[in-house]
Order: C-alpha cells, then structure tokens, then sequence
C-alpha cells in the first residue's frame, strides 16, 4: 500500500498478536498495562519485539464460535488506529445509522 512502511507492518503484526492472545482490543490491553505501570515483556514475559500492546487492533468475533481473526491499522498515532478501526466497523455494521454500540 502506498505511504507503508516496513515499520508499519510489523507494529500490525505485533499489535495483532497481542489482540490473539488477550482476545482483546491493543488498545484495552495497552491502558490495563498501563494503570499497572508495566510492560507486556515484563508482566508476561513476551518479547516485545513480537507483541505491542498499543491501539489499532480488534478481535474479530462471532457468536458461538469465539475469535476469528483481527482488524489491524497501523500507520498513524496508535490512538488514532484506534479510533479509525472502531470507525470502520462502526460504519460496516451501520451502528452509527442506528445509534447502536454492539452488535448483536
């Protein structure tokens, strides 16, 4: 894609192993990282060149069947890949039409 960068890949990869094993957003587990005041290397001795607990990575998940993969950016602040992939799924599932936050 045109404006990527090799360091924009891997930050995608990493933030999508952290959302692999948490089945949590990056960003989630990033800030409950955070209020420990500790690195994910250190808490759960992963090598953070391989994991990277920062926004821009969301489960996939279907009911009854649990996660099927991620939705990853990577590219611009990590808040921002954040808020462009809740945006994204926002828009695919036509919550903001609806005024709803989960789909059901």
């Amino acid at each position: 894609m045109s404006g990527t960068t090799p360091a924009d890949v891997n930050s995608a990869q990493r933030k999508s192993n952290v959302v692999n094993h948490f089945h949590h957003s990056s960003l989630y587990v990033g800030e409950h990282l955070k209020q420990q005041n500790k690195k994910i290397g250190e808490t759960y001795l992963f090598d953070e060149r391989e994991y990277l607990a920062l926004g821009g990575a969301f489960p996939l998940i279907v009911k009854g069947v649990g996660v099927i993969g991620t939705i990853t950016v990577s590219g611009s602040s990590h808040l921002e890949d954040h808020e462009l992939v809740v945006m994204t799924l926002k828009d695919f599932f036509g919550l903001e039409k609806e005024g709803k936050n989960k789909v059901e």
